[in-house]
């Protein structure tokens, strides 16, 4: 849970071996803490413990809010924006206006990554091109709009949603364990295998586990608070 934590790295506390994303996860747990105390403060009781979390969360927050691979604050705070923004507002831009400043701000983007070279994708920049790109989804125009509300997009888009956390989670130890095996440098076939493989094992990861967490909650609930 120290993984994003400033140094942290020089006393050896890294990665997870092969499961490598799961660093951001901690970050993001710490992110949570932060804004639920804030948001909480005045319901909250007051203690030496609560005091500590709160300034271990926030030296990790604020570590993490900027800078090329280290914005992951900064997309929290998009996301939670963009959530707002969603609910107060409604702002349709017409589809001849929409289109030209959809495509240039895609560009702009695009730009960003492979001109530049950055390919991390918690670049301040890049946190702050992909607000633009959400919210001018979010707030597109009705002939636009019409194509996402559709039956089945929806549902493509349910069932992918559905694994993605999963996806997110297995992909990049199943890499690993396919490039034990195969030496070479992977090549488009490669690429396809591996597409096809992740996404299964996602999916057969999120089966098991993700879509049943809260029988997991519950019954964990249960077992710390049995007499």
């Amino acid at each position: 849970m120290l993984q994003g934590f400033p140094y942290s790295y020089n006393i050896g506390i890294g990665s997870l071996g092969s499961a490598r994303p799961l660093w951001t996860v901690s970050i993001e747990w710490w992110i949570y803490i932060l804004f639920g105390i804030l948001l909480f403060f005045r319901k909250i009781k007051i203690n030496p413990l609560i005091i500590f979390i709160f300034v271990i969360s926030f030296i990790i927050s604020f570590y993490n809010i900027g800078g090329r691979g280290s914005s992951l604050t900064i997309y929290w705070i998009i996301g939670v924006l963009l959530a707002i923004l969603y609910n107060l507002t409604e702002v349709r831009l017409k589809i001849s206006v929409f289109i030209p400043i959809f495509l240039f701000i895609i560009s702009a983007f695009l730009y960003r990554i492979y001109v530049f070279q950055q390919y991390e994708m918690y670049d301040v920049g890049l946190a702050f091109l992909l607000f633009v790109i959400l919210y001018l989804l979010i707030n597109s125009p009705k002939e636009i709009s019409n194509l996402f509300s559709s039956k089945l997009f929806s549902s493509v888009s349910k069932f992918l949603a559905s694994f993605s956390y999963s996806l997110y989670l297995v992909h990049y130890s199943i890499i690993v364990i396919i490039r034990v095996y195969y030496k070479e440098d992977f090549d488009y076939y490669a690429i396809l295998f591996i597409f096809i493989i992740c996404n299964i094992s996602a999916y057969i990861f999120y089966l098991f586990f993700e879509k049943n967490h809260y029988k997991f909650k519950y019954w964990f609930k249960s077992f710390i608070h049995a007499d």
